[in-house]
Parts: structure tokens; sequence; C-alpha cells
């Protein structure tokens, strides 16, 4: 955290040093990324990721993000390198390691404990607190990087993603298990490219995205880390991570949502919430344009991220704005509490935009709380059921 916050500092307090833009690019509004940057790098810096105000900071660095191709290979490479440096250093400042995936079902019961991601520990690692933010306590408490927890229906376990922790630095990126006391941790996925778990609604098997070549797809596994199987399959980008990320799994069973950016060669063809059966098959677009998803635990409605938290039937009708009110900007979406009556989230002040909290907050957007009160990065929550 601390290095991520002095690369920010040198980035932000460097002169702007702008590019030429190719003849009629619009810096801002014709943003598209090219080139091999990072996945979480692209979706953070193209139109629909960062808000107008990063957008301007990273225009103002020399971060036209439009047609790349169109420059020197030299002048292409420095400029992808410059974004990803920017983009990694605000990243980690906004929380969206942690926030990124808080995509899964709030399954019905009583309100529980509250596990999210912390970096207050030097690295990302799961904590849990009392649903009143009370008795916080690192939880997975191991040497590896750890975030994106979903509880299992029963609430007796935790599904999580883990960045280990080798020789040289931290490598692939696995979905793991673990207890509600943080002991049995057992790794599910070996392919060092997979995580954003999310249970079935009978706790035998888990949802979750893995890459396959550049492209991210969707698979379930049974629990104990066998009978893997694929649910979707695209068409190959030709140059960006795209794909499937993020599944939902409603907690009566029927469907599974996610988040899906897709490409034909170098054209976006859109992103949005996208719905499927659990076989893989019927897939709908539920909203366009937005990221970030959870299930209620009726199975009824969804939260989804549209720039703010909005609510959604599953039909796709009636998208609606939680109305957190605009002192509170939300840091990559927002999941229920098992009763159905609040919301979790990872956000941040607007007037302390470096400091990401885990908030509380009525279903209407009401009595909005901050439960972590730590000036490290906190987000990714997630509500056990009781």
């Amino acid at each position: 955290m601390a290095v991520a916050v002095e690369v920010r500092d040198q980035i932000l307090a460097a002169p702007p040093q702008p590019l030429d833009a190719p003849p009629g690019e619009q810096p801002l509004d014709g943003a598209r990324p090219l080139g091999r940057a990072p996945q979480w790098v692209e979706h953070l810096c193209t139109r629909h990721g960062p808000p107008r105000d990063t957008r301007r900071q990273l225009a103002a660095n020399g971060f036209y993000l439009g047609q790349l191709r169109h420059f020197p290979k030299r002048t292409r490479r420095a400029t992808i390198a410059r974004m990803a440096k920017l983009c990694a250093a605000l990243l980690a400042v906004a929380g969206a390691l942690a926030l990124v995936t808080p995509a899964h079902a709030a399954f019905p019961g009583r309100n529980g404990k509250i596990a999210f991601a912390s970096g207050r520990d030097g690295q990302y690692q799961i904590y849990l607190m009392d649903r009143d933010g009370s008795g916080q306590h690192n939880l997975s408490n191991s040497p590896h990087l750890d975030f994106s927890p979903t509880w299992s229906p029963d609430g007796k376990w935790l599904a999580f993603e883990r960045i280990q922790r080798v020789e040289h630095g931290f490598e692939g990126t696995d979905v793991w298990v673990m207890n509600a006391k943080g002991r049995k941790q057992r790794q599910v996925t070996f392919d060092g490219r997979s995580g954003r778990p999310a249970w079935s609604p009978d706790g035998n098997r888990i949802a979750f995205s893995s890459h396959v070549g550049f492209d991210s797809e969707l698979f379930v596994i049974d629990a104990d880390g066998s009978n893997r199987t694929q649910l979707t399959a695209n068409e190959p980008s030709q140059f960006s991570e795209a794909g499937d990320t993020a599944p939902a799994w409603a907690p009566d069973g029927s469907r599974i949502a996610w988040f899906a950016q897709r490409f034909r060669g170098f054209t976006q063809l859109g992103y949005g919430i996208y719905t499927m059966n659990p076989d893989g098959t019927d897939e709908q677009l539920l909203v366009a344009g937005a990221t970030h998803v959870d299930w209620a635990p009726d199975s009824a409605r969804l939260l989804v991220d549209c720039g703010i938290l909005c609510t959604v039937n599953r039909d796709g009708s009636n998208l609606q704005p939680v109305g957190l009110g605009p002192a509170i900007r939300d840091g990559g979406g927002g999941v229920w509490s098992p009763d159905g009556t609040m919301v979790a989230l990872g956000a941040h002040r607007q007037s302390e935009p470096f400091d990401a909290e885990v908030f509380v907050a009525r279903a209407d957007g009401s009595e909005v709380t901050n439960l972590t009160q730590h000036p490290a990065i906190d987000g990714g929550p997630t509500w056990q059921p009781r």
C-alpha cells in the first residue's frame, strides 16, 4: 500500500507530458484501450471505467487511450507503461483490487458477520468484523494476497481469491476456501489463472472465472476441486483480455449473473451484466453498460453498478438508483444483507478520495454508516447468512 501511494504521489506531482493524439482523436470521449495492458488496467482506464475526474487526470498525464496503434511502437509502449503505472496507483488507492469482486449472492438468513479485504497489514488479507463494525481482525492471516471473499449458503465457509507468494514475489491466482474461523484453508483450483468465486445455493459447487488464452471464461467446479466444467466460450479477442468474469449465482439456483466485455477483433461489441442458466445455456443481456452484480436473497432483484449503485428486477426492468447521495462514491458495487433490508459496499467519501472504506446502508440508501474507519484500503464486503 505504501508503495502504491508513493507511486501515485510521484506521478500526480509530475508536470503533465501530453502526447499528440492522432488527427481527429478526442483524448477522453474516444477512449478505447489497445495494446497488452493487464485486464484490470484496461477495465479501469476505458471510458466506462473511472469517473470523469480520473479520466481528466489520466489525460492530463498524457494517457490518450484511443487508437494507440497510430503511434510509433516505442511511443505506444511507453504510453501503455505510463498508463499502467498510474492506473495501478489509482487502483490501489481507490481500493479496486479489493472492491472489483463483490459479485456473488446474498443467501437468505439473519444478518451475520461481514468479511472484507483490507490492505492494512501491508498486503491484502481477508478480515472479519461484526455487523456494527466492531471486532475487526485478520481472518486469512497468510503470507499471500487474499481478496474477493464470498460466504457459503450456510455461513460456515468462505471462498476467496489468492495470489500466492513465491521466492521472488507473487505468482498465480487461484480459488481457495477456508472455514469461518480462518482455518482449514484449502486450494480448489490449480491453474494459476482463476478467481472471482461464487457459491451455488446448495453449497456443493463454486462458479468462478478463469483465463483461456487472453480471454476470461466462466466455469463451475465442485467445492472439493473436482468436476471442472466450462460454461462460456467466447470468440477470442485479438488484443484485449476480454470475456466473462465475476459470476453471481441466484439464491434460488435458477440463473447465474456475471459481468462481460465482448470484442470481435479490435472492436468492442459491448459490456454489461448478463444472465444464463447454470448449465451455460440461454445467455441474456440484463443491463448494458453496468459492471458489478449481486443477487438479492429473494432472487427477484439485483444490485448493479451503473456508475452509481442501482437495483434492477431480474428481467432487466425497473432500473433504479439506490440513492446513497453525492457524498459517497461507489468503489465497485455492493452486496445485499441476508435479510434483504440493507446493503454493504466498498466506497469512499467525496471528501476523502484516497481512503476506501466498507459502508452499510438501508436498502433505500438511507442511514449510511462507515464500518471500517481505517486509513488503509478496505473493500469487497460479503455478508454472512446465519
